[in-house]
């Protein structure tokens, strides 16, 4: 993500008058249902109008402001969706080399006779150790939720993940204060001194699947201006003392099941690959990534709708080289047009190796395999997927932990 340098010419601040405030309060509609109706309303109560500001930031943005201390925010009705909350980082604040300064912010959207007013909920900029306090104080007030994880116990609250593996050492899979620290040391590698603002996101973890002792989960931010959710999968070992990532998939199951399972999947039985995927007896054979201008390592190939048969191999071929070295041929080009049978298509599909290494989901179990899927990426087709039927031990344990998987 860019860093984009603070403004703060830009931004005019203005406290509100004790009618604008009145007049604020006497507009909210009496909608005891209204979720940010509720919420303001409460966080307005008892405060004065030189403590609420009207902002207007550049020539477009305008909202109103309200800075609350700790207090005001563990006692913020659930209404005021805290879980939800942006967080602020400013790095090098005042041009202060190493000075990071952090802030929480809650945004509700209120209907009243002026319109739609946008109102910020912030607490103060405050150093790390400050913020982690914030949070934990937080994190004291909401209820925790344990998850079933077979002979794992985890627990999730407020935007922190543990688990207690069979060694009974509580551990520690994934928080806000980690991703905080680790998005700031990031964005002073790149401010060189320079006060910015480093992030302005929302954070939440959303659990997709266990499997034994390895665990996939998103960490999913979120943009408020910009409406965008971007979320970063992670494959984890839990073990006795630590949390590891994967390798890759060969970190879970054996190379040998990946490769004999991968041979009977119909995408690489009917690509143009299929003599070196037959042939492969290692990893690295079978894939034969090689690196590219725009998308780093991958490897590359191309399948048909059908399985051809030897009067149609040559055509087949033939749209394959000329597709290849056109640019412009997009996934699903008719390479054989028929009355008599179905139409075959061909299609360029594409492994980046981060597919392999949490790019991939374990999806169901039954009495003697284990199913994965591995997600290829495709010129314009959206996406496919390679699925593997891997044997199973008595002793495996799975579970979905997110029911769109």
């Amino acid at each position: 993500m860019a860093l984009a340098q603070m403004q703060q010419s830009e931004m005019v601040v203005t406290p509100l008058s004790e009618q604008e405030l009145t007049r604020l309060i006497q507009q909210l509609p009496k909608e005891p249902d209204n979720s940010s109706v509720v919420c303001v309303l409460a966080l307005l109560k008892g405060k004065t109008a030189s403590q609420v500001s009207k902002v207007k930031e550049g020539e477009y943005s305008e909202y109103l402001a309200l800075e609350g201390n700790i207090q005001d925010w563990t006692n913020a009705p659930d209404r005021c969706h805290v879980d939800e909350a942006y967080y602020e980082i400013l790095v090098n604040a005042k041009n202060q080399h190493g000075q990071n300064l952090y802030r929480m912010r809650n945004v509700s959207y209120i209907y009243t006779a002026d319109g739609v007013t946008e109102f910020h909920f912030y607490t103060p900029y405050m150093s790390q150790a400050g913020m982690n306090a914030m949070i934990e104080s937080l994190r004291s007030h909401k209820d925790f939720k344990t998850i079933d994880m077979g002979s794992i116990k985890g627990t999730m609250s407020f935007k922190k993940l543990t688990v207690t593996a069979a060694g009974g050492q509580e551990l520690v899979v994934a928080s806000l204060e980690d991703r905080l620290a680790a998005r700031t040391k990031q964005c002073s590698e790149q401010a060189k001194g320079d006060e910015v603002m480093c992030d302005d996101l929302s954070y939440s973890i959303e659990l997709g699947w266990i499997y034994n002792n390895f665990l996939s989960f998103n960490v999913v931010e979120g943009i408020q201006t910009a409406k965008y959710l971007g979320a970063e999968k992670k494959i984890v070992a839990i073990g006795k003392s630590k949390i590891e990532p994967i390798q890759d998939i060969r970190s879970i199951f054996p190379e040998t099941s990946l490769l004999a399972s991968l041979k009977q999947d119909w995408i690489i039985r009917n690509s143009n690959k299929w003599t070196r995927f037959s042939k492969a007896n290692t990893w690295n054979q079978f894939w034969n990534f090689s690196d590219t201008k725009y998308y780093g390592n991958i490897s590359e190939f191309q399948s048909y709708s059908n399985r051809i048969d030897a009067q149609q191999a040559a055509k087949v071929v033939e749209c394959a080289r000329l597709a290849g070295k056109n640019p412009s041929t997009n996934s699903g080009f008719s390479c054989v047009q028929s009355k008599r049978g179905p139409s075959i298509y061909m299609f360029n599909y594409r492994v980046y190796e981060s597919a392999l290494q949490s790019g991939f989901d374990v999806f169901r179990m039954d009495a003697q395999s284990t199913y994965v899927r591995i997600y290829l990426a495709s010129d314009s087709t959206g996406s496919a997927v390679l699925q593997m039927a891997l044997p199973r031990k008595s002793s495996d344990y799975f579970k979905v932990l997110a029911p769109e998987l």
